[in-house]
């Protein structure tokens, strides 16, 4: 099952890359977030429906694809700070 979500996720990365609008300031993803007027167009930059959260994305698909499933992302208020894995060290080590 891994191998075959790997390939969902690689496909949906190329995706989320294919669909960025960039320039020198960097990438921004545009979306019609509000559905009552889809002809206003946003590029927003939060977590859930914005850059930030599709940047935490690719960042766990590159540390997936370079050294295996890891952590790479964690947000300020993680519940389990204490089980967050040392850089180098996989969990339960």
């Amino acid at each position: 099952a891994g191998q075959a979500c790997m390939g969902v996720e690689q496909r949906l990365g190329a995706y989320l890359l294919g669909r960025a609008s960039g320039d020198d300031g960097g990438l921004r993803w545009y979306q019609a977030y509000r559905r009552l007027r889809p002809e206003e167009l946003s590029a927003d930059t939060g977590y859930m429906a914005g850059a930030a959260g599709i940047g935490a994305a690719l960042l766990h698909l590159d540390a997936v694809e370079r050294a295996g499933a890891r952590r790479l992302v964690l947000l300020p208020d993680n519940p389990f700070p204490a089980f967050a894995p040392q850089r180098g060290r996989e969990q339960g080590d």
